[in-house]
Protein backbone atom coordinates (compact mmCIF):
# COMPACT_ATOMS: atom_id res chain seq x y z
CA UNK A 1 0.00 0.00 0.00
CA UNK A 2 2.84 2.57 0.32
CA UNK A 3 2.83 2.47 -3.84
CA UNK A 4 -1.05 3.90 -3.49
CA UNK A 5 0.27 6.11 -0.75
CA UNK A 6 2.87 7.67 -2.51
CA UNK A 7 1.03 7.82 -6.21
CA UNK A 8 -2.11 9.54 -4.18
CA UNK A 9 0.94 12.00 -2.92
CA UNK A 10 2.64 12.85 -6.29
CA UNK A 11 -0.83 13.17 -7.89
CA UNK A 12 -2.14 16.02 -4.93
CA UNK A 13 0.91 18.08 -6.08
CA UNK A 14 0.82 16.99 -10.23
CA UNK A 15 4.20 15.24 -9.94
CA UNK A 16 2.86 12.01 -11.61
CA UNK A 17 3.74 10.49 -14.64
CA UNK A 18 1.11 9.88 -17.43
CA UNK A 19 0.60 5.77 -17.26
CA UNK A 20 -0.85 3.88 -19.85
CA UNK A 21 -4.89 2.87 -20.33
CA UNK A 22 -6.69 0.26 -21.72
CA UNK A 23 -8.44 1.74 -25.10
CA UNK A 24 -11.88 2.60 -25.32
CA UNK A 25 -12.88 1.61 -28.85
CA UNK A 26 -16.15 2.90 -29.19
CA UNK A 27 -17.20 6.60 -31.40
CA UNK A 28 -18.12 8.84 -28.95
CA UNK A 29 -18.57 12.46 -29.03
CA UNK A 30 -15.81 14.46 -26.60
CA UNK A 31 -16.65 17.65 -25.26
CA UNK A 32 -14.42 20.61 -24.72
CA UNK A 33 -14.80 22.73 -21.95
CA UNK A 34 -15.47 25.84 -24.35
CA UNK A 35 -18.83 23.32 -24.96
CA UNK A 36 -17.97 22.17 -28.91
CA UNK A 37 -17.34 18.67 -29.01
CA UNK A 38 -15.33 16.60 -31.35
CA UNK A 39 -16.72 13.34 -32.59
CA UNK A 40 -14.08 10.59 -33.18
CA UNK A 41 -13.05 6.95 -31.56
CA UNK A 42 -10.91 6.91 -28.38
CA UNK A 43 -7.54 5.05 -28.76
CA UNK A 44 -5.93 5.77 -25.86
CA UNK A 45 -6.18 7.20 -22.86
CA UNK A 46 -4.18 8.25 -19.90
CA UNK A 47 -4.49 10.15 -16.66
CA UNK A 48 -3.17 13.30 -18.42
CA UNK A 49 -4.55 13.22 -21.86
CA UNK A 50 -6.67 11.56 -24.53
CA UNK A 51 -5.66 10.80 -27.88
CA UNK A 52 -8.62 10.52 -30.65
CA UNK A 53 -8.77 9.32 -34.01
CA UNK A 54 -11.62 11.38 -36.42
CA UNK A 55 -12.65 11.70 -39.76
CA UNK A 56 -10.42 14.05 -41.79
CA UNK A 57 -10.30 15.16 -45.41
CA UNK A 58 -7.31 13.28 -46.06
CA UNK A 59 -8.45 10.18 -43.92
CA UNK A 60 -8.66 10.05 -40.05
CA UNK A 61 -6.24 11.80 -38.48
CA UNK A 62 -5.36 11.71 -34.55
CA UNK A 63 -5.29 14.58 -32.20
CA UNK A 64 -3.90 14.17 -28.02
CA UNK A 65 -5.95 16.54 -26.06
CA UNK A 66 -5.10 17.31 -22.66
CA UNK A 67 -7.00 16.65 -19.60
CA UNK A 68 -7.43 20.54 -18.75
CA UNK A 69 -8.80 21.12 -21.70
CA UNK A 70 -11.96 18.70 -21.32
CA UNK A 71 -15.20 19.02 -19.69
CA UNK A 72 -14.66 17.37 -16.87
CA UNK A 73 -17.40 14.52 -17.14
CA UNK A 74 -16.46 13.86 -20.83
CA UNK A 75 -12.75 13.22 -19.50
CA UNK A 76 -14.71 10.88 -15.94
CA UNK A 77 -16.84 8.90 -19.13
CA UNK A 78 -13.82 7.87 -20.68
CA UNK A 79 -10.99 7.14 -17.94
CA UNK A 80 -13.71 5.21 -15.98
CA UNK A 81 -14.55 2.98 -19.13
CA UNK A 82 -10.81 2.68 -19.93
CA UNK A 83 -9.68 1.77 -16.19
CA UNK A 84 -9.37 -2.04 -16.06
CA UNK A 85 -11.44 -3.52 -13.17
CA UNK A 86 -8.37 -4.47 -10.51
CA UNK A 87 -6.49 -1.38 -10.87
CA UNK A 88 -7.43 0.19 -7.73
CA UNK A 89 -4.35 2.72 -7.77
CA UNK A 90 -5.94 4.19 -11.02
CA UNK A 91 -9.34 4.52 -9.66
CA UNK A 92 -7.85 6.83 -6.61
CA UNK A 93 -6.55 9.10 -9.34
CA UNK A 94 -9.36 9.06 -11.19
CA UNK A 95 -11.46 10.13 -7.87
CA UNK A 96 -8.91 12.49 -6.79
CA UNK A 97 -9.39 14.21 -10.83
CA UNK A 98 -13.19 13.71 -9.33
CA UNK A 99 -12.94 15.68 -6.57
CA UNK A 100 -10.41 18.41 -7.92
CA UNK A 101 -12.90 19.07 -10.63
CA UNK A 102 -16.13 19.43 -8.78
CA UNK A 103 -17.69 15.93 -9.55
CA UNK A 104 -18.23 14.82 -5.87
CA UNK A 105 -20.44 12.14 -6.42
CA UNK A 106 -18.20 10.39 -9.34
CA UNK A 107 -15.10 10.58 -7.04
CA UNK A 108 -17.56 9.20 -4.32
CA UNK A 109 -18.47 6.24 -6.87
CA UNK A 110 -14.81 6.12 -7.96
CA UNK A 111 -13.30 5.51 -4.30
CA UNK A 112 -16.25 2.56 -3.39
CA UNK A 113 -14.83 1.22 -6.38
CA UNK A 114 -10.98 1.31 -5.04
CA UNK A 115 -11.92 0.15 -1.90
CA UNK A 116 -13.90 -3.29 -3.02
CA UNK A 117 -10.50 -3.71 -4.96
CA UNK A 118 -8.76 -3.22 -2.29
CA UNK A 119 -9.99 -1.93 1.40
CA UNK A 120 -6.88 -0.88 2.59
CA UNK A 121 -7.14 2.61 0.30
CA UNK A 122 -9.82 4.56 2.41
CA UNK A 123 -7.82 4.45 5.46
CA UNK A 124 -5.29 6.65 3.11
CA UNK A 125 -7.51 8.11 0.57
CA UNK A 126 -10.39 9.32 2.65
CA UNK A 127 -8.78 11.86 4.75
CA UNK A 128 -7.78 13.93 1.33
CA UNK A 129 -10.95 14.62 0.71
CA UNK A 130 -12.02 17.57 2.39
CA UNK A 131 -8.82 19.48 1.42
CA UNK A 132 -9.33 18.96 -2.14
CA UNK A 133 -13.34 20.21 -1.79
CA UNK A 134 -12.39 23.12 0.27
CA UNK A 135 -8.89 24.31 -2.79
CA UNK A 136 -11.41 23.97 -5.29
CA UNK A 137 -14.22 25.78 -3.76
CA UNK A 138 -11.79 28.46 -3.08
CA UNK A 139 -10.71 28.64 -6.34
CA UNK A 140 -14.76 29.07 -7.71
CA UNK A 141 -14.76 31.93 -5.57
CA UNK A 142 -12.43 33.86 -6.57
CA UNK A 143 -13.90 33.58 -10.17
CA UNK A 144 -16.80 34.59 -8.79
CA UNK A 145 -15.34 37.66 -7.02
CA UNK A 146 -13.88 38.58 -10.58
CA UNK A 147 -16.65 37.88 -12.54
CA UNK A 148 -18.62 40.18 -10.02
CA UNK A 149 -15.97 42.91 -10.72
CA UNK A 150 -15.89 42.75 -14.00
CA UNK A 151 -19.87 43.41 -14.15
CA UNK A 152 -20.79 39.49 -15.56
CA UNK A 153 -23.24 39.34 -12.98
CA UNK A 154 -24.38 35.72 -14.19
CA UNK A 155 -21.17 33.89 -14.11
CA UNK A 156 -21.02 35.17 -10.98
CA UNK A 157 -24.05 33.75 -9.66
CA UNK A 158 -23.59 30.45 -11.56
CA UNK A 159 -19.92 29.96 -9.36
CA UNK A 160 -21.62 31.04 -6.23
CA UNK A 161 -24.71 28.38 -7.18
CA UNK A 162 -22.32 25.62 -7.61
CA UNK A 163 -20.07 26.23 -4.41
CA UNK A 164 -23.29 26.50 -2.21
CA UNK A 165 -24.83 23.48 -3.86
CA UNK A 166 -21.49 21.13 -4.25
CA UNK A 167 -19.37 22.63 -1.70
CA UNK A 168 -21.56 23.88 1.05
CA UNK A 169 -19.41 22.12 3.80
CA UNK A 170 -16.19 24.42 2.86
CA UNK A 171 -14.89 27.76 3.99
CA UNK A 172 -15.59 29.00 0.81
CA UNK A 173 -18.86 28.72 1.38
CA UNK A 174 -19.48 30.97 3.95
CA UNK A 175 -17.87 34.05 1.90
CA UNK A 176 -20.13 32.55 -1.42
CA UNK A 177 -22.81 33.65 0.50
CA UNK A 178 -21.80 36.85 1.91
CA UNK A 179 -21.26 37.53 -2.67
CA UNK A 180 -25.05 37.24 -2.87
CA UNK A 181 -25.75 40.54 -1.00
CA UNK A 182 -23.35 42.34 -3.57
CA UNK A 183 -24.37 40.60 -6.50
CA UNK A 184 -28.25 41.73 -5.52
CA UNK A 185 -26.99 44.73 -5.61
CA UNK A 186 -25.05 45.43 -8.38
CA UNK A 187 -28.24 44.02 -10.61
CA UNK A 188 -30.68 46.15 -8.55
CA UNK A 189 -28.08 49.34 -9.78
CA UNK A 190 -27.93 47.92 -13.69
CA UNK A 191 -31.71 48.32 -13.55
CA UNK A 192 -32.31 51.19 -12.20
CA UNK A 193 -29.78 52.40 -14.65
CA UNK A 194 -31.43 51.50 -17.77
CA UNK A 195 -34.77 52.53 -16.18
CA UNK A 196 -32.84 56.28 -15.92
CA UNK A 197 -31.73 56.16 -19.43
CA UNK A 198 -35.40 55.27 -20.65
CA UNK A 199 -36.77 57.87 -18.64
CA UNK A 200 -33.80 60.37 -20.19
CA UNK A 201 -35.00 59.49 -23.54
CA UNK A 202 -38.58 60.21 -22.93
CA UNK A 203 -37.80 63.89 -21.92
CA UNK A 204 -35.65 64.58 -24.66
CA UNK A 205 -38.34 64.32 -27.15
CA UNK A 206 -39.76 67.51 -27.74
CA UNK A 207 -42.64 66.99 -29.05
CA UNK A 208 -45.51 66.83 -26.18
CA UNK A 209 -47.70 64.67 -27.61
CA UNK A 210 -44.60 62.13 -28.89
CA UNK A 211 -43.45 62.15 -24.64
CA UNK A 212 -46.92 61.38 -23.53
CA UNK A 213 -47.16 58.42 -25.93
CA UNK A 214 -43.83 57.34 -24.87
CA UNK A 215 -44.93 57.54 -21.00
CA UNK A 216 -48.11 55.77 -22.04
CA UNK A 217 -45.86 52.98 -23.73
CA UNK A 218 -43.32 52.73 -20.68
CA UNK A 219 -46.59 52.16 -18.26
CA UNK A 220 -47.07 49.06 -20.30
CA UNK A 221 -43.57 48.33 -19.91
CA UNK A 222 -43.28 48.76 -16.26
CA UNK A 223 -45.15 46.03 -14.90
CA UNK A 224 -43.32 43.35 -16.47
CA UNK A 225 -40.36 44.55 -15.66
CA UNK A 226 -41.47 44.56 -12.09
CA UNK A 227 -42.61 40.99 -12.29
CA UNK A 228 -38.51 40.53 -13.92
CA UNK A 229 -37.40 42.00 -10.81
CA UNK A 230 -39.51 39.17 -8.72
CA UNK A 231 -38.32 36.81 -10.55
CA UNK A 232 -34.36 37.56 -9.61
CA UNK A 233 -35.79 38.14 -6.30
CA UNK A 234 -36.63 34.28 -6.04
CA UNK A 235 -33.30 33.18 -8.07
CA UNK A 236 -31.26 35.25 -4.91
CA UNK A 237 -33.61 33.35 -2.55
CA UNK A 238 -32.11 30.34 -4.57
CA UNK A 239 -28.76 31.45 -4.12
CA UNK A 240 -29.50 31.54 0.03
CA UNK A 241 -31.35 28.28 0.06
CA UNK A 242 -28.26 26.62 -1.78
CA UNK A 243 -26.91 25.10 1.51
CA UNK A 244 -30.14 23.81 2.75
CA UNK A 245 -31.23 22.08 -0.04
CA UNK A 246 -34.42 23.87 -0.42
CA UNK A 247 -33.34 26.23 -3.34
CA UNK A 248 -35.19 24.11 -6.06
CA UNK A 249 -38.73 25.50 -5.40
CA UNK A 250 -36.98 28.79 -5.53
CA UNK A 251 -34.84 28.85 -9.23
CA UNK A 252 -38.13 27.05 -10.86
CA UNK A 253 -40.53 29.62 -9.45
CA UNK A 254 -37.92 32.60 -11.07
CA UNK A 255 -37.61 30.61 -14.56
CA UNK A 256 -41.09 30.33 -14.55
CA UNK A 257 -41.69 34.24 -13.74
CA UNK A 258 -38.74 35.19 -16.09
CA UNK A 259 -40.74 32.92 -18.83
CA UNK A 260 -43.67 34.64 -18.28
CA UNK A 261 -42.59 38.23 -18.58
CA UNK A 262 -40.62 37.27 -22.33
CA UNK A 263 -44.31 36.29 -23.28
CA UNK A 264 -45.89 39.02 -22.01
CA UNK A 265 -43.13 41.52 -23.88
CA UNK A 266 -44.26 39.24 -26.76
CA UNK A 267 -47.20 39.90 -26.78
CA UNK A 268 -46.85 43.46 -26.13
CA UNK A 269 -44.51 44.04 -29.22
CA UNK A 270 -47.38 42.56 -31.36
CA UNK A 271 -49.53 44.56 -30.27
CA UNK A 272 -47.71 47.47 -30.47
CA UNK A 273 -44.06 47.14 -33.05
CA UNK A 274 -43.09 51.16 -32.58
CA UNK A 275 -39.60 51.62 -32.65
CA UNK A 276 -40.24 53.66 -29.27
CA UNK A 277 -41.51 50.31 -27.83
CA UNK A 278 -38.81 48.04 -29.01
CA UNK A 279 -36.52 50.02 -27.69
CA UNK A 280 -37.73 49.60 -24.08
CA UNK A 281 -38.58 46.25 -24.25
CA UNK A 282 -35.45 44.82 -26.05
CA UNK A 283 -32.84 45.42 -22.58
CA UNK A 284 -35.72 43.85 -20.69
CA UNK A 285 -36.20 41.23 -23.23
CA UNK A 286 -32.48 39.76 -22.93
CA UNK A 287 -32.23 40.12 -19.40
CA UNK A 288 -35.00 37.96 -19.20
CA UNK A 289 -33.55 35.51 -21.42
CA UNK A 290 -30.56 36.05 -19.57
CA UNK A 291 -31.73 35.53 -16.03
CA UNK A 292 -33.74 32.73 -17.33
CA UNK A 293 -31.17 30.64 -18.86
CA UNK A 294 -29.29 31.15 -15.38
CA UNK A 295 -32.00 30.13 -13.02
CA UNK A 296 -33.04 26.78 -15.66
CA UNK A 297 -29.15 26.09 -15.18
CA UNK A 298 -29.06 26.59 -11.15
CA UNK A 299 -32.20 24.23 -11.06
CA UNK A 300 -31.03 21.66 -13.28
CA UNK A 301 -27.33 21.67 -10.79
CA UNK A 302 -29.59 20.61 -8.62
CA UNK A 303 -31.38 18.17 -9.73
CA UNK A 304 -27.87 16.74 -11.33
CA UNK A 305 -26.81 16.16 -7.78
CA UNK A 306 -29.75 14.29 -6.94
CA UNK A 307 -28.98 12.16 -10.32
CA UNK A 308 -32.44 12.74 -11.09
CA UNK A 309 -31.11 13.09 -15.02
CA UNK A 310 -34.55 13.28 -16.51
CA UNK A 311 -34.92 16.45 -15.04
CA UNK A 312 -31.89 17.86 -15.24
CA UNK A 313 -32.16 17.39 -19.17
CA UNK A 314 -35.51 19.40 -19.26
CA UNK A 315 -33.94 22.05 -17.03
CA UNK A 316 -30.96 22.28 -19.71
CA UNK A 317 -33.59 21.95 -22.63
CA UNK A 318 -35.18 24.50 -21.12
CA UNK A 319 -32.61 27.19 -21.23
CA UNK A 320 -31.47 25.83 -24.67
CA UNK A 321 -34.87 26.93 -26.10
CA UNK A 322 -34.55 30.57 -24.86
CA UNK A 323 -30.76 30.88 -26.09
CA UNK A 324 -29.72 27.75 -28.74
CA UNK A 325 -26.13 28.97 -28.62
CA UNK A 326 -25.45 28.82 -25.23
CA UNK A 327 -21.93 27.73 -24.30
CA UNK A 328 -22.87 27.08 -20.69
CA UNK A 329 -26.19 24.96 -21.43
CA UNK A 330 -24.53 22.93 -24.22
CA UNK A 331 -21.89 21.75 -21.91
CA UNK A 332 -24.33 21.12 -18.93
CA UNK A 333 -26.32 18.95 -21.30
CA UNK A 334 -23.45 16.97 -22.63
CA UNK A 335 -22.57 16.69 -19.10
CA UNK A 336 -26.25 15.16 -17.95
CA UNK A 337 -25.54 12.82 -21.41
CA UNK A 338 -22.70 11.29 -20.13
CA UNK A 339 -23.10 11.37 -16.53
CA UNK A 340 -26.87 9.48 -16.86
CA UNK A 341 -24.80 7.32 -19.79
CA UNK A 342 -22.36 6.19 -16.85
CA UNK A 343 -25.16 5.24 -14.88
CA UNK A 344 -26.99 3.21 -17.10
CA UNK A 345 -23.51 1.48 -17.98
CA UNK A 346 -23.07 0.97 -14.43
CA UNK A 347 -26.62 -0.62 -14.18
CA UNK A 348 -28.22 1.94 -11.55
Amino acid sequence: MKLVSAVLTLTLFGLAHASSALAAPQQEAVILKNGNSIMGKVVTSTDKSVTLEYPAETGNATITLSAADLDPYSFYAIRSAAIGEKDAQARVKLAIYCAENGLYSRARMEYERAQAIDPAIKAQVEPQLPGIRARIAADVLERAKKSLENGDLGAAQRDVSDILTLAGDTPAAKEAEELIGPIEQRIIERDNKNRTEAYAKMEKQADEAARKKSEERYATVEPIEKNILAAEQDNMKGLRAARSGTALDQFKDAAAKFEKALASIQDLEKKDPHPDLLAMTAPLKERATRDAVAAHLNAGSVYLTRSSFPDAMKSANAALSLDPENSQALSFRARIEIAANEDRRRGR
